[in-house]
């Protein structure tokens, strides 16, 4: 169910402010600035996420509402009242962007929508944007709450949501294909590298390092464990079955 919501931010070492809106589908305020959920949609808290990192922000939802629409309503009266477009110690660049697509028919809205992925599509980051959001993502710890809520929501999705989810990601890559350069750095992790057990444990190694493990007691070939998905009742080897069975398999009762 889809819970509109505002929320504050305050950046700690600038002292920068944003307030933002929330809505749509996947709009829930218990996943608001946790791992995994939602953070923000705005470029500029963005970027400094990946310069100082998350924790440089307090988060907080402001207020719930009951459609969308009040929602950004509300979003836009508060930044008009605070006049946070011309101050400087505000994030907020436009107050009436999000007024403006939620009011828009279904064809409007569809236009911007395909106009944003085709933006999306052809934007590439920096290579001082990957490194600074590979130096913020390093060393962070997901909760074990966290990772029971992402597990529930996994195991909850309908299996109509879930076959729809499919379906849209095949779609997608017919008829997708690798570049050249693509497909001969994949073919060089391939012949490049090898599984290897001990009989309790396995490990992918290049090519340079097999002899010395293999010497030391490993043997090439991956741990292949058989077993059933209780749902369709479906047997396989385990690494390859759970891709599309047990938790995700299409015949699982809710």
């Amino acid at each position: 169910m889809s819970v509109p919501y505002t929320y504050y931010l305050y950046h700690i070492p600038t002292g920068k402010k944003y307030y933002g809106v929330k809505f749509g589908k996947r709009s829930n305020p218990n996943l608001f600035w946790v791992a995994g959920g939602y953070f923000s949609s705005s470029r500029r808290v963005k970027e400094l996420i990946d310069q100082y990192g998350i924790d440089s922000f307090k988060a907080e939802v402001r207020k719930i509402f009951s459609s969308a629409e009040e929602a950004v309503k509300y979003e836009y009266r508060f930044l008009c009242k605070v006049n946070a477009v011309r101050k400087n110690d505000w994030l907020n660049q436009s107050a009436i962007g999000a007024k403006f697509f939620c009011i828009m028919d279904d064809d409007a809205r569809k236009k911007v929508s395909e106009y944003m992925k085709q933006r999306m599509k052809n934007f590439k980051p920096t290579e001082e944007s990957n490194r600074k959001r590979s130096e913020t993502l390093k060393g962070r710890i997901i909760t074990e709450e966290t990772r029971k809520k992402m597990s529930e929501v996994q195991k909850n999705r309908s299996i109509e949501k879930e076959q729809a989810r499919r379906d849209k990601i095949r779609q997608q890559a017919i008829g997708r294909g690798h570049s050249d350069e693509v497909k001969a750095s994949l073919s060089n992790i391939v012949s490049q590298t090898r599984w290897v057990n001990n009989g309790t444990e396995q490990k992918k190694v290049h090519m340079d390092e097999l002899n010395n493990v293999l010497s030391n007691g490993w043997v090439n070939g991956r741990i292949l464990t058989i077993v059933t998905c209780p749902h369709c009742g479906k047997s396989g080897v385990k690494h390859n079955i759970v891709r599309r069975h047990f938790d995700k398999c299409t015949s699982r009762k809710i």
